[in-house]
């Protein structure tokens, strides 16, 4: 995944989209490697990217990864429907678009992995991804945030 300018010089981005730029709203700006937030934060993330190539239809998804490798999917806060994040179908290659979508670090709805680290209460370091596949289920972009849960 190459860097990408935008206010978090962490994320990352990969996908047959060209992305321009990642902006996080809502979490600690002064962690100079990943995003910081506190549970019952709101993060907000756009990414203005091009893609390549059309698509009928593009479908989102948000991840959550700990350092163990375990991998859940984020319930709340995602858009269903990508239009309404932005970017509306068909997707035509060579124009630009904004993706917007925000998660919820509400206890009740979002997933902790290694919850035993929580109970020490330290740092929980995981990942975010974003994903917008296309109708052929290829990745038109995704979006890897490296996040720190702190209590």
């Amino acid at each position: 995944m190459a860097a990408i300018t935008g206010n978090a010089p962490y994320a990352r981005a990969d996908g047959y989209s060209t992305v321009h730029s990642i902006d996080l709203s809502g979490h600690r700006p002064e962690l100079p490697d990943r995003c910081g937030v506190r549970y019952g934060a709101e993060l907000t993330l756009a990414v203005q990217f091009t893609p390549t190539r059309n698509a009928r239809e593009l479908r989102a998804e948000v991840t959550l990864t700990d350092t163990l490798g375990h991998t859940a999917p984020v319930p709340h806060g995602v858009p269903p429907d990508p239009a309404a994040a932005g970017v509306s179908c068909p997707m035509t290659a060579g124009k630009r678009y904004t993706y917007r979508g925000l998660v919820r670090t509400l206890p009740a709805n979002y997933p902790r992995l290694m919850s035993s680290i929580r109970m020490f209460r330290e740092p929980l370091h995981q990942d975010l991804t974003w994903t917008l596949t296309d109708d052929s289920g290829a990745i038109a972009v995704r979006v890897l945030v490296p996040m720190t849960f702190e209590p």
